[in-house]
């Protein structure tokens, strides 16, 4: 069963800016880690532009001269990590996406950190917590088809097909 629903101008331009990236990576133009590097980055300033315009309305609706200076204390923090905009869209404003797909998005960011921090290795931040360490190299190999080996790992044609699909079902379920 086909389930339509209608795009937000947002969404729509999001969609779009992927399928750029998408058509330059089957050209052969970019990299594997641009495509990681392109799709966090446009996710994470769709998700910055949506907190922000729910911050902005809700100011308007508002007269609260303590409710206001609550959010002007807290916006900073608001913005600071993935987590911290994933809490306070669901906290503040009922917008969530499911549990794998955090997950997944979260990883997703974990490994575009590795890619602009350290090239092909994880960061020392990354390594520092032994357990954690495993858990993200067995999720990358698992789940976004990547070969490690030690700290440094490869990247594969299915890692970016994982990436565009991440970025494509968090843009439909979040970003509106």
């Amino acid at each position: 069963m086909n389930t339509f629903f209608q795009l937000s101008e947002r969404q729509e331009r999001i969609l779009r800016a992927f399928l750029d990236v998408r058509r330059t990576y089957s050209l052969g133009e970019v990299s594997i880690e641009w495509v990681i590097v392109s799709l966090c980055t446009t996710l994470e300033s769709a998700c910055v532009e949506l907190l922000e315009q729910l911050l902005h309305d809700r100011a308007k609706m508002t007269t609260s001269k303590l409710e206001g200076r609550l959010i002007a204390s807290q916006r900073r923090d608001m913005n600071r990590t993935w987590m911290s905009r994933l809490e306070w869209l669901s906290k503040g404003f009922d917008l969530t996406i499911d549990r794998d797909l955090r997950d997944e998005l979260l990883t997703l960011v974990e490994l575009r950190n590795a890619i602009v921090h350290k090239g092909h290795a994880f960061t020392d931040r990354q390594i520092e917590n032994y357990g954690t360490a495993l858990q993200l190299r067995a999720t990358l190999e698992r789940a976004f088809y990547v070969t490690c080996r030690g700290v440094e790992f490869d990247l594969t044609p299915k890692t970016a097909d994982v990436a565009f699909r991440i970025a494509r079902d968090v843009t439909a379920s979040l970003l509106r």
